[in-house]
């Protein structure tokens, strides 16, 4: 049986992404799907290294990105329990994950409140093939 995930990437002409949207013949759900950024990493057990596909869209904001990242943190340590069974580093991970996210939480409550403004992400895209990570 196979399964198959494709990633949609629209460009604008400095090579930016201005669209991304995903599907999945396993996902359940039916039809292209928009999202504002893709995180992949891929394992290359010839070179022994992780590949990287950072992507993200003009729209996705700052405090979107942040939250983006806290929640790729905890469920990393959950992936990294499921993969390894070492329950101390997942919760070392975990650890980590909350403390970012008491932090960025502080952060984003002051946007909310008013009090700062939301950005846009600078840079919009990242791509690192063959770096370790």
């Amino acid at each position: 049986m196979d399964s198959k995930i494709n990633f949609h990437v629209k460009l604008d002409e400095e090579r930016v992404p201005e669209m991304i949207a995903w599907e999945a013949s396993d996902s359940g759900m039916t039809g292209v799907k928009p999202c504002n950024a893709v995180m992949m990493s891929i394992w290359d057990p010839k070179e022994n290294t992780t590949l990287r596909i950072d992507l993200w869209t003009k729209e996705m904001l700052v405090d979107d990105m942040k939250r983006f990242f806290y929640e790729n943190f905890m469920t990393m340590a959950d992936t990294y329990l499921r993969a390894t069974n070492d329950e101390v580093n997942s919760k070392n991970i975990k650890k980590f994950a909350e403390e970012f996210g008491k932090s960025i939480e502080a952060e984003i409550t002051i946007l909310i409140s008013g009090q700062g403004q939301r950005s846009e992400v600078k840079g919009h895209r990242s791509q690192t093939f063959g770096t370790p990570c």
